[in-house]
């Protein structure tokens, strides 16, 4: 009881992160979705338990841990082969450690049952965090039984020697999952750990305090090398030096349009670097960050987003004009080297540095736009990734109903295209199947592109089917056989660790290079899908350049920004809807000519207030949510816990 109230005094102690990080959790998209092994919530198929049990007996997980470290689902015991004898002990002796014995027995129960994975890893994809748990109590069971080892009668000895030899066994038994090398080490390892404990129980008692320190010791430093080591499992490969880190770190073609100018502005940029604007302070449209807000997931997912990598990573808005204009990008930029389309209205403007070129939108808003009506999300979702990208452009997309402004009547200016299949190699897509026969299967189109127009191949009701857990594709758009440009799309099952599980896959092949194009679809693997249709759109820029038009009637400016706060100024004739290019959360409030006003969750995943005709000042003022409360707790248990003290050693003193 004791140790469950320490337990307890040390979360209320850690509420000033805790409370805000529990807030995250369970508002993020992965919180909603299971992932990974599916077959059962209470067993895994037969082979875990065969290779789990295996680990037991070799330095470090080697079974598929190169291969398949899926199949494991993490499940890394290893132990210090020291820990054998005071286990042994521990479960031949009657009356001893009862509780001990069923706890290891309850936590190795865990690891075998994915439902209790899954609870491990934040309910998400399985995962064995329970051998940290089963590392602790064996631990405990080394202490417990450490007097006992000193004193042993010839039963409990012939009984250690018996069960050695079992062990030394089974160990080279299941060396041979490993390669000669790493079964020679691991054998080294057993017969001195084995020969050395052997010589010092059995012989010397007088030097068992020393040997134990030195099998510990050695044990530790043995398991650490062969995790670290190329001959083992080769982590030190996947670190950098420092210098090195740095270097790549700076080496993005964002980092050019650092500074460009004084206002807000956000950078997309061409190479798929994700966190690297985080790193350069720049404001991107990529992350990769487990929490992520779940309205901003969805937001990617309903415009059939093809840069939603993972469900926890995104390669940013594909370039797609109208979703780059509401997100408040000003600049693209791209290595000088780099060849294909950029963006419409993205005129070349000065670099910081010659390895990068820099555009600049010279149709860009600024992060407070108007609109002047709405239309629902009920509305809103029965359309498909392009349509809603132009209603996004025209209306304020709200889930409140029957406010004093006027609901939006939505055009849809694109064109869906004919086209003619040219050539299947490997691949083939008839009625509502797509597959591919081989790795590298594709499917070649024939389009007529008009002019001015960006253009779109979409992948209607997609969705992986059989043994693969992930496939990718590619759309790859040439003129003249050049190629123009190529975007990747990952399609995934609920079976993949971090699932992207989509409708549509919408492939921004880029503005202009109008007349007869071609567009090649590779599948990466051997693979096949079930699709209602594939789509080709063009999308007409002079609609484009009309509704943000619209949008930069009323706009926010004299803008400030802040840590944690935007103001500026804006006039409006009419009332509108003023939508702020920031991700909606409930730590933001709204104040209105200094009185709060409603936060309304807007276009998605975006902020808004409404607005009466007229000149108002605005501000912005963001609190982590729950950081106060969990502050006001921590602090209370924390002068407790001072109080405490202070009276304890008062008392002691009178």
């Amino acid at each position: 009881m004791q140790i469950v109230m320490i337990f307890l005094v040390g979360i209320l102690l850690s509420s000033v992160v805790m409370l805000p990080t529990i807030h995250a959790f369970l508002n993020n998209y992965r919180t909603s979705t299971v992932a990974g092994y599916l077959s059962s919530l209470w067993h895994y198929e037969k082979k875990f338990y065969l290779k789990v049990f295996s680990t037991l007996f070799v330095p470090f997980p080697f079974v598929d841990f190169i291969q398949s470290e899926s199949k494991l689902y993490y499940t890394r015991i290893s132990m210090n082969t020291l820990m054998f004898i005071p286990f042994l002990f521990a479960f031949t002796k009657k009356n001893r450690n009862a509780a001990l014995k069923s706890l290891i027995a309850i936590t190795c129960l865990m690891m075998s049952v994915p439902a209790a994975g899954r609870l491990m890893n934040g309910f998400g994809y399985a995962s064995n965090r329970w051998t940290f748990v089963l590392v602790f109590y064996t631990s405990a069971v080394l202490v417990e039984m450490y007097d006992t080892l000193k004193t042993l009668d010839p039963g409990e000895k012939k009984m250690l020697s018996a069960g050695i030899i079992v062990y030394v066994v089974l160990c080279l038994l299941c060396q041979v999952y490993v390669t000669y090398l790493l079964a020679f080490i691991g054998l080294a390892m057993i017969v001195f750990t084995v020969g050395v404990y052997l010589l010092t129980v059995q012989y010397r008692n007088d030097l068992f305090d020393h040997a134990m320190v030195a099998l510990v010791l050695i044990g530790a430093v043995y398991q650490t090398v062969f995790v670290f080591s190329p001959y083992g499992g080769n982590y030190l490969f996947y670190f950098q030096d420092e210098a090195l880190v740095e270097q790549s770190l700076n080496d993005y073609s964002s980092r050019a349009a650092l500074n460009a100018d004084d206002g807000f502005y956000r950078v997309e940029m061409e190479e798929n670097r994700t966190n690297v604007d985080g790193y350069l302070g720049i404001n991107g449209t990529r992350l990769w960050w487990s929490v992520i807000p779940s309205s901003m997931t969805e937001y990617y997912m309903d415009l059939a987003l093809d840069t939603v990598r993972f469900n926890c990573d995104i390669y940013g808005l594909d370039t797609r004009t109208g979703l780059l204009e509401l997100a408040g990008v000003r600049y693209y930029t791209r290595p000088a080297a780099e060849e294909g389309i950029i963006p419409y209205g993205y005129d070349e403007t000065a670099s910081t540095d010659p390895k990068y070129q820099v555009f600049e939108n010279k149709y860009s808003l600024p992060v407070g736009y108007t609109y002047s009506g709405y239309i629902s999300e009920e509305e809103y979702e029965q359309l498909n990734g392009i349509e809603k990208e132009q209603a996004l452009l025209q209306a304020a997309v709200l889930e409140e109903k029957n406010l004093p402004l006027p609901e939006a009547v939505i055009e849809q200016p694109m064109e869906q295209l004919t086209f003619e299949p040219v050539s299947f190699d490997h691949a083939e897509w008839s009625g509502n199947e797509l597959i591919s026969s081989v790795q590298g299967g594709q499917i070649t189109l024939a389009v007529d592109v008009p002019e001015n127009c960006e253009l779109y191949l979409y992948l209607k009701n997609i969705h992986l089917q059989g043994e693969s857990t992930n496939v990718k594709i590619s759309a790859g758009r040439s003129m003249d056989e050049l190629l123009l440009t190529e975007k990747t799309a990952l399609i995934t099952t609920e079976a993949f660790y971090w699932p992207v599980i989509r409708d549509d896959a919408a492939f921004n092949l880029g503005y202009g290079h109008d007349g007869l194009n071609t567009i090649t679809l590779t599948i990466s693997e051997e693979a096949r899908f079930s699709i209602d249709d594939i789509e080709i759109y063009a999308v007409p820029m002079s609609s484009y350049e009309k509704y943000v038009g619209k949008l930069g009637e009323y706009v926010l400016e004299d803008i400030a920004v802040g840590e944690d706060q935007i103001s500026g100024q804006i006039f409006v004739s009419e009332p509108r809807i003023l939508q702020f290019a920031i991700p909606y959360s409930i730590g933001w409030k709204a104040y209105v000519d200094g009185t709060e006003t409603e936060v309304l969750r807007s276009g998605g995943m975006y902020m808004a207030v409404l607005l009466d005709a007229g000149k108002h000042s605005v501000e912005l003022r963001y609190a982590m949510p729950y950081l106060k409360t969990g502050f006001v707790i921590s602090l209370a248990v924390l002068l407790y816990l001072a109080g405490s003290a202070f009276m304890k050693k008062k008392g002691r003193k009178s």
